[in-house]
């Protein structure tokens, strides 16, 4: 009889101690991915609960199995700093942490394997306050230095406050200082970002937990570990933060292309059933945010093809609710407190359908994304001022229409070429409105263009009724008042590009300068050349000075953090530089910057033609003059740690020659006003003649700025208005 022996209880219990565990673990890593799908889902405002549903299950074990891994390798790497981080003074330190408050007696055995593990969770706490130290220094700071020397800033603090709370950490735990300190930190936690709240809340309950965590039997094997409530503990209590910061927007999914007869798709891919592909859509609004999140069914029946990849799809509501305000929302109270400690843990990036947006509208050969108005009609400029084929030599006339440029803008700049007797019109939200401002005084108001005389004087300027300010937002609604377009309107232009009417005020301005021979900042060129001015005046200049680069060319209005250079009224022009004999084109010049203008060979092909009328492009601001090729492009006079920028993502206005009037300047009343299109106050003129070494000077030139002169009295023509500006027309043959 073969021999039969008993499965005692011994043999079993390591495996089903090890099938528990695999079923454990299992169950764990589905149910963190199911609650951090959901989680994100409510996060990007779509319909959690419903939306879940449609998950595969397997969804959500691969999310959980990429969490936990990505998290053990994190607290794993963590864990090598952090020992270190406690090893200054531990000797008298290790005493403390081991013991929540000075009272506690009991004796705790401790090996050197305890004491590692105590380390850790010391060094880990120090590490962590450290860095919501350093966020605390980053969020003073960063609204007033570039973002790269913000994180330089962050990076320095946390490492002196970590050296610091190494060598002086242990009374934070000490009886009645560490009651003190965790009402304080409770209170600011309150007031903090959710991520920040919860990870300050982790860093206290940590350092309450000395006593618990030396007494917890270590593991020595890796079932054990995985049993042990010790590396849970720890994981779990800092996961509650990467939650958080999981589910601050901008939330993103795979993005999806679903091609269908009716033409593509775009969404964020969500799922796939026998139904047909779900997508997470949403509507871009101009400062960067996401609204009218829907989740999206494709039928089936309708699916030709499922593209996936490349640039994520983002939705982002703009909601950072602070701890206070996710613990009163409950109870349906939606208060925004004060935040203490405010820093953007993730970077706005293009949103929804931003980047199919970016490559514009059909291409009318100006370019994609263009929006054009109708061709002008009668003799007639804006507000009365009379073209130059009813005021100036018909050949003349007609050359410098045949070589008019046309003139783009990017729709969110909010500003474009436009007629002088435009901003006469300008309108405060008060009702106040434009004034001809005399010996620093108000004398007419508003003011007609026929003030602007001649005999004024250099200290008079037109003071529009809205304020130099980093938002341009005042100076754009005062303009749109003036013209009488619906406060409404005005806001959401950006969407609705057409209800402002360009067009209606746009205007162009052009100067016969004759020979120019003599003008060497066109540059080394041939003798025998004249130029055709054209010039452009925009209501307001504001430059971007500090930016989220990589979305100033999808979404300008979110990435320009901080603008300078601040001042009403903008002239910028550009060059046509003909051959004296024949008339013919050879040159462009395109004016920037003052002293960084560039002249472009005729034939290049950078330049872009509308017939013969070459296309130049206003850079977003500041409006120096570049070719109708969009991009970022770095100034050479600053090294290039600034860049203009060139943007067609939001779509463009065209004013061509056909819809664009254009006025001989010469023949204008105001041509030789010496005083500023613009904001000049008795302070801005006396600062910009300081020394270059007194701040007030620097202050009057790259911030708040006096308005510019006029076309005759600046750049190349400022002996212009000394003489008669007509005589190179007289000369013209």
């Amino acid at each position: 009889m073969p021999e039969h022996h008993a499965v005692s209880n011994s043999d079993r219990k390591p495996v089903l101690e090890t099938a528990t565990t695999i079923a454990g673990l299992a169950g764990y890593l589905y149910l963190l991915g199911g609650a951090i799908s959901w989680v994100r889902l409510g996060a990007a405002h779509l319909p959690a609960d419903l939306t879940t549903s449609l998950f595969d299950v397997r969804i959500f074990f691969a999310i959980g199995v990429r969490v936990v891994l990505i998290s053990a390798l994190l607290l794993a790497i963590a864990c090598v700093p952090a020992y270190i981080a406690s090893r200054p003074n531990w000797g008298s330190q290790s005493d403390t942490w081991h013991q929540a408050h000075p009272d506690h007696t009991e004796t705790v055995k401790r090996t050197s394997y305890d004491e590692t593990f105590m380390r850790i969770a010391a060094g880990l706490n120090i590490l962590a306050l450290g860095g919501i130290l350093a966020l605390g220094v980053a969020s003073l700071l960063e609204s007033s230095i570039p973002t790269p020397w913000v994180a330089v800033a962050f990076l320095v603090a946390w490492m002196g406050g970590a050296i610091f709370l190494a060598y002086h950490s242990a009374w934070l735990v000490r009886g009645r200082v560490h009651r003190w300190v965790a009402v304080v930190v409770i209170l600011v936690a309150l007031c903090c970002e959710l991520p920040i709240a919860l990870l300050m809340l982790a860093v206290l309950a940590i350092a309450a937990s000395g006593r618990l965590i030396a007494r917890l039997r270590r593991p020595r094997t890796i079932s054990e570990f995985v049993r042990s409530p010790l590396p849970w503990a720890l994981a779990g209590v800092y996961a509650l933060a990467g939650v958080a910061f999981v589910a601050t927007p901008p939330v993103t999914y795979p993005r999806a292309v679903v091609q269908t007869a009716a033409g593509p798709q775009f969404g964020g891919y969500l799922a796939r059933t026998d139904d047909g592909v779900y997508l997470a859509t949403c509507t871009p609004q101009s400062d960067g945010r996401s609204t009218d999140e829907r989740v999206v069914l494709v039928r089936g029946d309708d699916v030709q093809k499922v593209t996936l990849g490349g640039q994520p799809y983002r939705l982002d509501s703009g909601d950072r609710p602070s701890l206070f305000s996710v613990l009163l929302r409950p109870f349906g109270v939606h208060a925004s407190p004060p935040f203490v400690l405010r820093v953007e843990l993730r970077a706005l990036q293009p949103v929804c359908d931003a980047s199919e947006r970016a490559t514009g509208g059909p291409d009318q050969g100006l370019g994609t994304g263009v929006l054009t108005g109708r061709p002008s009609q009668g003799a007639q400029g804006v507000a009365g001022e009379v073209q130059i084929g009813r005021t100036s030599p018909v050949q003349l006339a007609q050359l410098a229409r045949t070589y008019q440029p046309t003139v783009e803008t990017t729709v969110a700049d909010r500003f474009w070429p436009v007629a002088v007797s435009a901003v006469l019109a300008d309108r405060g939200a008060d009702g106040s409105r434009t004034c001809l401002v005399v010996a620093d005084q108000c004398a007419k108001q508003p003011p007609v263009l026929s003030d602007l005389s001649r005999s004024g004087s250099p200290d008079d300027y037109l003071d529009f009724p809205a304020q130099l300010e980093s938002d341009p937002r005042s100076e754009y609604l005062a303009f749109t008042r003036g013209q009488g377009i619906d406060s409404n309107d005005a806001s959401a232009w950006l969407s609705k590009p057409d209800t402002l009417k360009p067009w209606d005020t746009a205007q162009l301005y052009f100067y016969y300068a004759g020979s120019a021979d003599n003008e060497r900042r066109y540059g080394d060129l041939p003798a025998g050349l004249i130029g055709l001015q054209y010039w452009f005046f925009y209501p307001y200049n504001y430059y971007p000075t500090r930016v989220e680069r990589h979305l100033m060319l999808s979404l300008p209005l979110a990435g320009d953090k901080l603008n300078t250079d601040l001042h009403e009224g903008d002239w910028e022009h550009v060059v046509v530089l003909l051959d004296a004999a024949t008339k013919t084109p050879r040159y462009l010049y395109l004016a920037r910057h003052d002293k960084e203008g560039v002249t472009v060979p005729w034939d290049s092909p950078r330049l872009s033609f509308d017939g013969s009328h070459p296309i130049v492009q206003a850079a977003f601001g500041g409006h120096p003059s570049y070719d109708n090729h969009c991009g970022d492009r770095p100034r050479a006079l600053l090294h290039g740690q600034s860049s203009d920028w060139v943007v067609c993502g939001t779509g463009r206005y065209a004013f061509r020659a056909i819809t664009t009037p254009l006025v001989d300047l010469a023949r204008t009343s105001w041509a030789c006003w010496p005083g500023h299109f613009g904001e000049a106050t008795a302070r801005q003129r006396r600062n910009a003649t300081l020394p270059d070494y007194d701040p007030r000077r620097w202050s009057s030139k790259v911030i708040r700025v006096a308005g510019p002169q006029s076309p005759l009295r600046q750049a190349e023509n400022v002996r212009v208005c000394a003489g008669d500006p007509l005589a190179p027309e007289r000369a013209f043959r």
